[in-house]
């Protein structure tokens, strides 16, 4: 569909939404009135004993070490949700750090990462997963055979992924990751690879029973579910590219700006909470102004620079 149409297909459904969806958005506080809150007072309202598991894929832009924060804020989402969906959820941290709910969904567009989700959610497919990772040794034969590889099966196709991502250097799939740096008495990465094996796939998989995986645009993901007012959706696709340090970070799987205009268009078209993440910028600024902005202060740790800036992660919700 062309962006004309889609922009269109967006402003007709507004303009029949019901006199109860109008007033729910009109009435949102406008971020004059209601400065971003703290993360502090969002802390006092909930209390929420979280269970943070390490990712099956290194992730740019990943939200493992913002989850403790992140959780929090969206389980303060009003109407006691009894769904949940992450439209962009590659490697899906904040979903395995969420409380079960009746039913999960995670969606992507990229092929390799819902093959593996698939996979994880699978019972017989999860346990031959963790089988023939444990008998991968961690080494630079086995990167480049990954990166050769022409998986046939779904199978294949999640072994190879999670190996070319946590083998490589910011999980880009491109150069072998090693450190001379020790842990536990191995090499770093030989160890993280030890401890992925042994304490977090479990618990992935255990987590992932259940979930529903569909692979589409993020955009259209969010459009069809804008009807479910119980369902949470959390969003966290590419940020704008004009924000990163990393340009070419999702190489084929890069939003544009007005793909980035689409999914906030249908993620305030949502009759149910919703929430996105991303870097400030005058776009989404602009059209996020009628909902409440918090602000994280965090390490840039997926930069690849000798030094770690500090960014200002921000997170905006519709309640």
């Amino acid at each position: 569909m062309e962006c004309n149409q889609l922009t269109f297909s967006f402003a007709n459904e507004d303009r029949n939404a019901s006199r109860r969806d109008r007033r729910r958005l009109q009435d949102a506080p406008s971020q004059d009135d209601h400065p971003p809150t703290s993360i502090e007072s969002v802390r006092g309202q909930i209390r929420h004993k979280l269970q943070r598991i390490r990712p099956p894929v290194k992730a740019h832009g990943g939200k493992y070490y913002l989850a403790r924060q992140i959780v929090p804020v969206l389980l303060s989402a009003p109407g006691s949700p009894t769904e949940y969906l992450e439209p962009c959820a590659f490697g899906a941290s904040v979903f395995l750090a969420m409380p079960r709910f009746q039913r999960e969904i995670l969606g992507d567009i990229n092929p390799d990462v819902v093959q593996l989700w698939q996979t994880l959610a699978h019972e017989r497919l999860s346990s031959v997963l963790a089988e023939r990772l444990a008998n991968v040794q961690y080494d630079e034969h086995a990167f480049e055979a990954a990166k050769k590889a022409r998986p046939e099966t779904r199978l294949d196709v999640a072994i190879q992924f999670v190996i070319r991502s946590r083998f490589s250097r910011g999980g880009f799939g491109k150069s072998f990751a090693w450190s001379t740096r020790t842990r536990g008495g191995k090499p770093g990465d030989e160890n993280a690879w030890n401890t992925f094996r042994e304490k977090s796939l479990p618990q992935i998989i255990e987590r992932a029973r259940g979930i529903e995986v569909v692979q589409d645009a993020c955009w259209w993901i969010v459009w069809e579910s804008r009807r479910r007012v119980s369902r949470l959706i959390y969003a966290d696709p590419p940020y704008m590219r004009e924000t990163r340090t990393a340009k070419q970070a999702y190489g084929p799987f890069e939003m544009t700006r007005m793909q980035h205009f689409w999914l906030v268009s249908a993620l305030k078209a949502h009759s149910g909470p919703a929430a996105i993440s991303g870097y400030r910028c005058p776009d989404y600024d602009r059209w996020l102004r009628d909902w409440r902005r918090l602000d994280f202060d965090m390490p840039n740790n997926a930069g690849q620079g000798k030094r770690k800036q500090r960014r200002c992660d921000s997170m905006w919700i519709n309640w």
